[in-house]
Formats: C-alpha cells, sequence, structure tokens
C-alpha cells in the first residue's frame, strides 16, 4: 500500500521589496523560527518567521497562521529548524554553505527566487519496523509574486511503502491512521471541521483536488515538475498532456472540477464531461463549475465521447467516489462497461480515480449492479485511486483492491475530526494490534518477550489430532503454537498414531486420548489452558465427542480454537453449536462459514442491488455475534470481529498481497499461531488479530515457495524485526 502525505499550497502571501531582495546578489537564507504546529508543544500557535537576505540587508517576514494558512499547516513538521542545524536563531547561512553541510538539502536559484528541497534521510524521520521509505521531501519556495508581494510556498509530500499491511511510521505530526471508514463516517468527520468554523468545504475540495494532481505527479514523474522545481508546480508544456475529467453529480464531481482547473492552469489540454445537471450539483461543487467554466468548457458525457480518436493521457474518475447508493445506469453504465470491456482496457493504464472507482461500494468494496454486460460490471478499473483523511473499507475488501490499482491516501486536513470519533474497523498491523491503540487493547509487542523463568507461565497447548495418517495438520498447528511462545505444547492422538506422531516430533509432547473421556481426563490438568481442534481431526462421532468434550469442560481462563473439520462437527449439531462461549475462536474458511452460517453466507453472496452493500465485516460482525465469541474469516482481507461488533481487518493486499498462502496446510498453522497467543495470555480477539497480522507477515518474507511447514519457522526473524 503506498501512503502518500502532502500539505500546503499557498503558505502565505507578505507585501516586500521583492525586486530589492531578489536582485541578483548571493542570497542567504536562515530561520528564526520554524513550523512547529505538529510538535504538540505550545508553538502551535506560531506562524512562519524567516529571514531572508543577504551582507546589506535582511528581511524579516512574520506570517502569522491565519484561517486559512492555519489548517494547511498545523500537522507540518519543523522546517529547516534552527535547532537541527545547530546555529543561534537568526545568524544567517549562506545557501551554498547550507548545502555542502547537509547532503539531504539541494538548492537551485531561480530568476524569481529560490527552492530548498530536503531529500532522503532528514533526522526528525525515524524508519520504522515492518517498512521502507522509498522517497521523502520537505521543500519551500521564496517567489516573487504580483505587485511586488513575496509569497512563500511550503509542500510537504510524503511516499512510503509498507513491507506489512500499515506499519508503525513515526514522524513529527504525521500518523498513518489505521481506522477504516464507512462513507457515512467520512461524510461525518467532514461536516464535523466544516461546522467548526476551521475549514470550508471548498478549502477541503481545492485540496483534494491538488492532492489528486500530487499523486499524478507521483505515479508519473514524467508529467510533473524537473527536479529541483518546487514541488506543486507542474510543467508547462503547451498542451503536449491531455486529460479527459469525467464529473459526477455530486461533490466527487465538485473535485474533478478543482483537478481540471489545475491542471489547465499549468498547460494541460483538459477536458470536462458532466453526468448531470449544474444547476443542481451542490454548493460547493457548483462553485468550482463555475470557477472551470470561466476558462474552459463543460460536455455532456457519453460513451460516444471514447469511441474515436486518440486516448487522453489521464482520465480522472471524479464521478461518484464514496456516495454511490444505487446501481449505475442508462448512458452512465455504458460508460462505464466501455471502460471496462476488454478491447478498452487500455483506459486502465491511464485512470485515476478520486476516493473510489466508480461502481463499486465504499463500505464493501462490491460492485453496485442490476445487470452484467458480458460477464462484464459496470465498474471503473483504475491504475491509481486517491482517498482522503483515512481509507474506506471498500478499499481493501471485495472487489476493491483488483478495482483500485495503487492505493493512495492523502492527508487533508482532518484528523482533529477524525481522532474525536468512535472508529469499530481498523486495519491490523503494528501500530494497531501492539501500540495499545484501542484502550482495551491488552497486547504490546513488549508482550511477545519472554522475562519469567517457567515454561508453564506461558501456558500449555493440547492439539488434537486424527487417527493414523491424519496427524500432519495437527503437527503442524503445534508447531506453530510452539514456535509462538506457548510454554509448552501437547498433541493428542488416538493410540494408533502415537507411533507416527512420535517419529515426527521431538520439542512438542504426545498424549494418548482415544476417546472423550480421555480427553476430560487430561482437562484435569489446570495447565493446560487453550485446546486446538479440527485440523485433520476427522467429523465422525468419536470426534463429535472429543468437540463436545471440550466445550463442556470450561473453566476460567482456558480458550478454544476451532478450526476444520470441528467446524464441520459444529455446522451439523445445533445443539453443539449453541455450547459456544466467549473463550472460543471459530477460524472459516468461505466454505466452512457457508455451513456454519448459510442465511448470513447468502446474504453476502446476494447481488449489492443498493448501497451501502452487505459487506464481509458485516457478515462476520454478524456471525460472532449469532455464535457467541471471536470469529475469523480467512481471506486476504481476514476479517476479525467479537460478539461486542470490535472488528479488525488483517488486508494483505495491493503491493502486500501474499497468494502463496494459498497452499495446504497454512491454516492449520494459523490456528496453531492463534493457540499460542492464547496460551500466552492474550484475550480471545487480540490473539486471532495478532495472529493473522503475523501469519501472513511470516508467508510475506519468505515469499514464493512457501509451504505451510516453513510459516513457523519464519516466525522468529519476523519477531526479532519487530523488536521482541
Amino acid at each position: 500500500m503506498i501512503l502518500w502525505y502532502s500539505e500546503g499550497v499557498v503558505a502565505g502571501l507578505a507585501r516586500a521589496d521583492a525586486d530589492s531582495l531578489f536582485d541578483g546578489r548571493n542570497e542567504n537564507l536562515a530561520v528564526a523560527d520554524f513550523i512547529g504546529l505538529g510538535s504538540g508543544d505550545d508553538r502551535r500557535d506560531c506562524g512562519l518567521d524567516l529571514i531572508v537576505g543577504n551582507d546589506d540587508f535582511q528581511f524579516h517576514l512574520r506570517q502569522k497562521v491565519d484561517d486559512v494558512f492555519g489548517p494547511t499547516v498545523k500537522f507540518g513538521m519543523p522546517l529547516l529548524a534552527a535547532e537541527a542545524f545547530d546555529f543561534d536563531n537568526g545568524e544567517a547561512l549562506d545557501a551554498d554553505i547550507l548545502q555542502s553541510l547537509f547532503d539531504f538539502i539541494e538548492l537551485e536559484r531561480l530568476d524569481d527566487g529560490f527552492d530548498l528541497l530536503q531529500r532522503s534521510g532528514p533526522p526528525w524521520l525515524r524508519s520504522c519496523r515492518g517498512q521502507t521509505i522509498i522517497d521523502r521531501q520537505e521543500q519551500f519556495s521564496v517567489r516573487k509574486g504580483q505587485g511586488g508581494s513575496l509569497e512563500i510556498y511550503h509542500r510537504r509530500p510524503l511516499v512510503v511503502r509498507l513491507d506489512a499491511t500499515l506499519g508503525d511510521l513515526e514522524t513529527r505530526g504525521a500518523e498513518i491512521m489505521t481506522e477504516l471508514l464507512t462513507a457515512a463516517q467520512m461524510r461525518a468527520i467532514e461536516q464535523d471541521a466544516i461546522s467548526s468554523g476551521a475549514v470550508t468545504g471548498l478549502l477541503l475540495m481545492e485540496r483534494a483536488g491538488q492532492a489528486v494532481v500530487d499523486a499524478i505527479v507521483a505515479e508519473w514523474p514524467e508529467l510533473g515538475p524537473s527536479r529541483g522545481r518546487a514541488a506543486g508546480y507542474l510543467t508547462h508544456d503547451q498542451g503536449s498532456h491531455r486529460a479527459v475529467i469525467l464529473c459526477g453529480p455530486g461533490n466527487n464531481g465538485g473535485d474533478g472540477f478543482v483537478v481540471a482547473r489545475l491542471l489547465k492552469k499549468v498547460g494541460w489540454t483538459v477536458e470536462v464531461l458532466l453526468s448531470g445537471d449544474p444547476p443542481k450539483l451542490p454548493h460547493d461543487a457548483r462553485h468550482n463549475h463555475d470557477l472551470w467554466c470561466a476558462v474552459g468548457t463543460v460536455l455532456a458525457l457519453e460513451e460516444r465521447f471514447f469511441q474515436d480518436g486518440p486516448l487522453a493521457t489521464i482520465y480522472v474518475d471524479a464521478l461518484f467516489g464514496t456516495g454511490l447508493s444505487r446501481p449505475v445506469s442508462g448512458p452512465l453504465a455504458d460508460v462505464l462497461h466501455h471502460f471496462a470491456r476488454a478491447d478498452s482496457a487500455q483506459y486502465r493504464d491511464r485512470m485515476v480515480s478520486v476516493d473510489i472507482p466508480s461502481g463499486l461500494c465504499a463500505d464493501s468494496g462490491r460492485v453496485l449492479t442490476k445487470t452484467v454486460d458480458a460477464g462484464i460490471p459496470p465498474c471503473v478499473q483504475a491504475h491509481l485511486t486517491v482517498t482522503f483523511d483515512s481509507p474506506k473499507c471498500g478499499h481493501v475488501l471485495g472487489d476493491g483492491p483488483a478495482n483500485c490499482g495503487r492505493l493512495v491516501i492523502a492527508d487533508i486536513g482532518l484528523q482533529p475530526w477524525r481522532e474525536s470519533r468512535t472508529v469499530a474497523t481498523c486495519l491490523i498491523g503494528p501500530e494497531r494490534t501492539f501500540a495499545d491503540v484501542r484502550p482495551d487493547f491488552p497486547f504490546d509487542v513488549d508482550d511477545l518477550r519472554k522475562t519469567r523463568d517457567h515454561k508453564y507461565d506461558y501456558g500449555h497447548v493440547l492439539v488434537l489430532s486424527g487417527g493414523v495418517g491424519r496427524g500432519g495438520a495437527a503437527r503442524m498447528a503445534a508447531r506453530g503454537a510452539l514456535r509462538m511462545g506457548a510454554g509448552a505444547v501437547t498433541v493428542g492422538c488416538p493410540p494408533s498414531a502415537l507411533i507416527e506422531n512420535a517419529a515426527q516430533l521431538n520439542a512438542v509432547m504426545l498424549r494418548r486420548i482415544g476417546s472423550a473421556s480421555d480427553l476430560t481426563a487430561a482437562l484435569e490438568d489446570s495447565r493446560i489452558n487453550t485446546l486446538c481442534l479440527g485440523p485433520g481431526l476427522g467429523t465422525a462421532p468419536r470426534e463429535a465427542a472429543l468437540v463436545a468434550a471440550a466445550l463442556e469442560a470450561r473453566k476460567p481462563g482456558r480458550r478454544i480454537v476451532l478450526d476444520a473439520d470441528a467446524l464441520t462437527i459444529l455446522s451439523q449439531d445445533a445443539a453443539l453449536f449453541a455450547k459456544l462461549h466467549d473463550g472460543c475462536v471459530l477460524t472459516p474458511h468461505a466454505g466452512e462459514f457457508a455451513r456454519l452460517f448459510p442465511a448470513i453466507a447468502a446474504r453476502l453472496d446476494a447481488p449489492a442491488l443498493t448501497g451501502p452493500a452487505y459487506s464481509k465485516a458485516d457478515a462476520v460482525r454478524d456471525a460472532a455475534k449469532q455464535a457467541g465469541c471471536v470469529l475469523l474469516f480467512k481471506g486476504a482481507a481476514t476479517v476479525i470481529a467479537d460478539a461486542s461488533g470490535q472488528c479488525g481487518i488483517s488486508a494483505f493486499v495491493y503491493d502486500d498481497a501474499v497468494p502463496w498462502l494459498a497452499t495446504a496446510g497454512a491454516g492449520d498453522v494459523l490456528s496453531g499461531f492463534i493457540a499460542g497467543m492464547l496460551a500466552r495470555g492474550a484475550e480471545p480477539l487480540a490473539a486471532a488479530e495478532i495472529a493473522a497480522w503475523l501469519h501472513a507477515t511470516c508467508a510475506r518474507s519468505f515469499g514464493p515457495g512457501l509451504i505451510a511447514e516453513d510459516l513457523p519457522d519464519v516466525l522468529p526473524q519476523v519477531l526479532r524485526d519487530l523488536g521482541v
């Protein structure tokens, strides 16, 4: 996944004698203060305080943070802080000296000013576990403006490729948010921000449009500024680049009009196609429509526009975004079908969607449709999707990853209002699972360390195995539990399978369990605090009796993981299903889920006719409530929920996809990982979330060629990478 963090357009305007300031002499730069608005200190209300001058004079600019400037930079990091360069406030340093002192400073002198660009490894950005920094730039520009004014531009793009789903990025004032929002939650956050008076809808729309342009330049650098130019300046190319902007009838269309205006301003040939009636546009979208009409024209959106003529450089899908609530129909459906047909695949390489590809439900990632044209749903397939503030559930669920292409998350200044709301669905990653983001989350990465000196301080897992020739799955689960740090692990098997298992196990102990009474006797040992049932167990009456005995031997602190054959047994016996309790964790794949919860599965598989469509997260919440315990629904996006509705998604999608997990036995190892976490004292929801993330991270670390037996052996290195 790619996170694009972008800030600011014009940081401020100040009247000055710019002609005397930039008269060809050797400019000097010093910093008397810094933008410290994101540091959490008492400088939150300070402004930009620069001294720009030379030997003959100094020009002192103090730009106070006003209603326009403040929301732009209040998440800003210190920019060329005096402390960072170890010189006294106010001391002037020649720009050439500054450049020679620090290899991440580049300077370009221009006729109308100069640019400073910080690259590669600024001291306040700490590279953290689980991620690789691709590029990091901090840039500001000093320019002569019209009428002798001095213009200060500040832009801060941050591009990070995460080796895991969403890693723990630590910067001053910048956070990777792990919340997954619904469309309604996003609208509420925006409305809270607007109602506060700190921002306007027009300002948010302007930032969104600018963020889309920034993301386009980041994705296709050849369309952007030359090296050293100020970020936010596209090259004036006299129309060599052509953009087609598809605007819809809502505020997503308003974002599109902003994109069109910004591209037109820098010399692109821009064509705008509108689906809707201009007088019916929302206020802010209508305002930007009118601004565009002052410099360009608007045509009606029809399929025939795309049937002839050369392809554009870029197509921008600003039709619906998160606002789609019903299937696309009529002429607009024809347009979407045109984009999606196999003979029009060339559009995808040039398509940029604003918020989410049109046709997708933002809450579920499902295509809203009543009919399918030749097997192709009416939905845009994008190369690049730019969403704002936080990812939406539909970006990681259903058809979202396949249609979004590359996902970019742009900050438009909504963090304070997002943080004031409770979000029920989160992405699982180190920040989510190990940093105690959720107030009641009981585990931290430190809890994966071993600090006590007795094995039973870390629990005892009992894994039940099938008969002769059926013990491999249980052995893999047992090895997973042991690698996860359970103090002791025992495989319980029928007498006939003892020799087979003994020949392949060393650190894992063996116990003869041939019947339900044998299991009941074994569970009199209070040190056994976790059971794992199902992998390779079988579904005959003996095995059903074992599942019943396990559920009936309930005691405080004892947990049960039920997978594979145990789930099949539960699906066949309603009375046994009713014995599930809050100490249980169910781990079905799609087929097992459908057998356990047929009505819920049928609703999930039904065509999505209206939005918000029923999602995988909705289904898992409903199933967990029905079962009265934690449920983990496997998949590329593994969804975990408890009976209270708390939900986490381990989404290894986009660049983090791990298709090599589709191998026999991988699920058995996952059950063992969960059992190991439970044995060590994790609560069921936390155990399932942590284990799911570690499981996929192990597969990603190993890479192609993975088989299930590799997963436990990779886990120690993954834990070391986390600092355990």
